[in-house]
């Protein structure tokens, strides 16, 4: 990724998925696993005090129905005394830039809200039923509310809401889905799910599972089982039969 590194700073992926003929969400995917690594080995020592994450939006579940609340944070605006034509052509250059970037920052909060509303009603299942979350990706939220998905993911990247007295990266409602179109957050589940209530005798192999998850409308392919298994940390079956013989 060295050689995109403006692109990077930019947010720019959609160049980068061009560039590297790839999908925008599989770029998506590098860079949030690179923001995952830590530079300073020893930081989880610090003593520095973390700075406190402040939800942008408020999703509260009243008789049924989702309703999401921006989170007001102060109220930016500039008076109208303090336009005046007497001033210099300096100061009134500082005043039409602030002009700008407070409509800049109104309109950031309403693409947001239109953002968000599209993914609550994409997860609706999940406020209301507690379900599982729904296939869906940045390029879906792009198409449906008609923004790039550079745009899409610059307004949605390090914001936040608050739900049930917890604070979530909105981020976090978005989950890949399989080439047969099931969602990847389902099927993790559903494999821990197995393998935990597997015959310990004869556990179960990746083609087993694969045939297993159709009971429960899951479709994913033999190599998609075992990648996801590994994410789980779970070994093979011939290594848990071992393991089970041990304990």
């Amino acid at each position: 990724m060295k050689e995109f590194e403006k692109e990077i700073i930019h947010n720019d992926l959609d160049t980068i998925s061009k560039e590297l003929k790839i999908s925008f969400d599989q770029v998506y995917e590098c860079i949030h696993q690179i923001q995952q690594c830590s530079p300073f080995p020893c930081a989880n020592y610090s003593v520095d005090i973390q700075p406190q994450i402040i939800p942008d939006l408020e999703i509260i579940i009243e008789e049924n129905e989702i309703h999401i609340h921006p989170k007001e944070i102060g109220n930016i605006y500039l008076e109208e005394t303090s336009l005046s034509r007497n001033m210099n052509k300096e100061v009134k250059r500082y005043f039409q830039e602030a002009k700008f970037y407070i409509d800049s920052i109104h309109k950031r909060n309403k693409t947001l809200l239109l953002m968000m509303n599209e993914l609550v009603k994409i997860q609706e299942g999940f406020f209301l039923y507690h379900d599982q979350l729904n296939p869906c990706t940045l390029n879906e939220i792009a198409l449906l509310t008609n923004y790039s998905k550079s745009t899409t993911s610059r307004t949605l990247s390090n914001k936040y809401f608050l739900f049930q007295d917890t604070i979530y990266p909105i981020y976090s409602l978005f989950t890949s889905k399989t080439k047969e179109g099931s969602s990847k957050d389902s099927i993790l589940n559903a494999i821990q799910y197995l393998i935990e209530t597997e015959d310990k005798n004869s556990p179960l192999e990746d083609e087993q599972i694969v045939e297993r998850l159709k009971e429960f409308e899951l479709y994913a392919a033999r190599r998609t089982i075992s990648k996801y298994r590994n994410q789980l940390n779970i070994k093979n079956s011939r290594q848990r039969k071992k393991d089970y013989k041990k304990g």
